[in-house]
């Protein structure tokens, strides 16, 4: 059996980051412990997960730091993060969440929880909702899942399936749908009535509901873009320009992407469309 000097220090990057479900857990836990009992003593834990979600609302950070706290008490000595994608509306209580891990490795997923609904006052229960239904939404989907819509939506050149780090656009239209992204804005539009009176709760609430606007519009748009009617792309991707425009000052969202990488389900040789597209799919 194979070992390892304990003078060595292992970088360890999860398999995957979306969607993080119990298998990677497991998965993770398996293999980190197998370097452990090989014996390495101090680790340094880069995980992938801030890559997932794009723009669209999403939150798995309930597992990913019971997973962090798993790490930091089996030889973890630092972390490093890769990336940030710039949904700070959208992933609010997340990239909250894993900020507050890296002071308290072992403080958990509820207790983050608890710190970001005590600065929305009395929209506070409306606001636990929506972040409640953005969760379960976020946890329903399995590898196989993904899997299975990413191979339904492949970008012309068939090298990459829709959602990979290349072609993350290509799944939006399955991943949510219309309805959802409304039954989100319904919560927050209870929650900034359920704040009236206070000025700052209610701006909280309008942050939120800026990053979701931002994820409708882009769904919309990928909708737009997948059925083939050119006037109705242009027309829902001038909204989301519009709107981003209207938002570039308030910290909603601040997304790169890569130009080129985003020409999934696009006709051949429709390069209008397609640069026009590369800057809107987001990871």
């Amino acid at each position: 059996e194979a070992k390892v000097d304990p003078g060595v220090v292992i970088s360890f990057v999860p398999r995957s980051y979306f969607p993080y479900d119990q298998t990677e857990s497991d998965y993770f836990r398996k293999h980190w412990m197998g370097w452990k009992n090989a014996g390495v003593r101090d680790f340094i834990y880069r995980p992938n997960y801030t890559y997932a979600g794009g723009n669209y609302p999403m939150d798995n950070a309930r597992r990913e730091l019971d997973d962090f706290a798993f790490a930091a008490t089996n030889g973890m000595i630092g972390c490093s993060f890769d990336a940030l994608v710039g949904s700070w509306s959208a992933h609010a209580m997340s990239s909250y969440a894993f900020c507050r891990t890296m002071r308290e490795p072992t403080r958990g997923y509820e207790r983050a929880r608890a710190d970001m609904l005590s600065a929305f006052g009395a929209a506070a229960a409306d606001v636990n909702r929506y972040f409640d239904a953005v969760e379960a939404h976020s946890r329903k989907w399995t590898q196989d899942a993904y899997r299975e819509i990413a191979l339904k939506n492949p970008n012309p050149t068939g090298f990459w399936t829709g959602g990979s780090f290349a072609t993350p656009a290509a799944v939006r239209e399955e991943y949510l749908c219309d309805a959802d992204l409304r039954r989100y804005h319904a919560i927050l539009d209870e929650a900034v009535r359920s704040a009236k009176g206070d000025p700052l709760a209610v701006a909280r609430v309008e942050f939120l509901r800026k990053g979701l606007r931002d994820g409708l519009l882009t769904y919309r748009t990928r909708v737009a873009q997948k059925s083939g009617d050119k006037a109705k792309f242009a027309e829902a991707f001038r909204s989301l320009v519009d709107y981003r425009a209207s938002i570039e000052a308030d910290g909603v969202c601040a997304n790169a992407t890569r130009l080129g990488s985003e020409f999934d389900a696009v006709p051949a040789g429709d390069t209008a469309h397609s640069v026009a597209f590369a800057t809107i799919g987001i990871r």
